[in-house]
């Protein structure tokens, strides 16, 4: 199964980055970035946002199947999802503020 962390790895990997140079770039330790990618902690959107910008990629790149991508470039085989074989894929956000939704909305690429 592609998950969030797995696109993260095969995208760095992919681009020729290591660990260590991300963690730097984040200000974080390389061991907690390769819990990040092994799935092993929790990830907050600005911390996706951020890891999202230093590969180059958008945040729906990271958490959502992307067609457009082959197999290839993420190094391990993509699932198709579409309606018709029942899959569906849904990201919802919860604001304690909703003031907020247009700074989240433009954070993760969508201009409302």
């Amino acid at each position: 199964m592609v998950t969030t962390a797995s696109l993260i790895r095969s995208i760095r990997a992919s681009k020729g980055f290591s660990q260590e140079y991300i963690a730097n770039e984040l200000g974080i330790k390389q061991a907690a970035y390769s819990n990040i990618e092994s799935g092993k902690s929790d990830i907050t959107l600005n911390r996706l946002h951020d890891i999202a910008n230093l590969l180059e990629v958008s945040i729906f790149d990271l958490i959502i199947d992307n067609t457009n991508k082959s197999e290839k470039e993420f190094n391990e085989p993509l699932p198709k999802y579409s309606k018709s074989n029942g899959y569906e894929i849904s990201v919802t956000i919860k604001l304690n503020d909703p003031a907020k939704e247009r700074e989240v909305l433009n954070l993760i690429g969508i201009n409302k």
